[in-house]
């Protein structure tokens, strides 16, 4: 892989957001409709932190991460926003907004 394509993310990390981000819709059919809206919402908001930063440097996965830990109270979600807007190059990471959405 070349070095500009690996800035943007690897194979792995583009499969794990893939799983993350696209699977739980081809997989929707099959399931109750309360097991829908609580995919299609974690979908949404993973998708409103995800495209914060123009270079998709903050992975669904890390997001999936860090809001793990905030459920187990291991920590709060403006120190977890501190570490998803680390790889942010472009420093348009809105973490106020980040904020709003780790808190639903």
């Amino acid at each position: 892989m070349s070095h500009a394509a690996h800035r943007f993310g690897t194979v792995e990390e583009l499969r794990s957001d893939y799983n993350i981000l696209v699977k739980p819709y081809k997989a929707l059919d099959d399931v109750d409709e309360k097991t829908k809206e609580a995919a299609i919402d974690k979908t949404e908001a993973m998708a409103a932190i995800a495209t914060l930063c123009g270079h998709h440097m903050v992975s669904p996965a890390m997001i999936d991460h860090y809001v793990e830990k905030i459920k187990k109270g291991k920590i709060s979600p403006e120190a977890a926003v501190k570490k998803l807007a680390g790889p942010c190059v472009c420093g348009i990471f809105n973490t106020d907004r980040t904020v709003e959405v780790l808190k639903r």
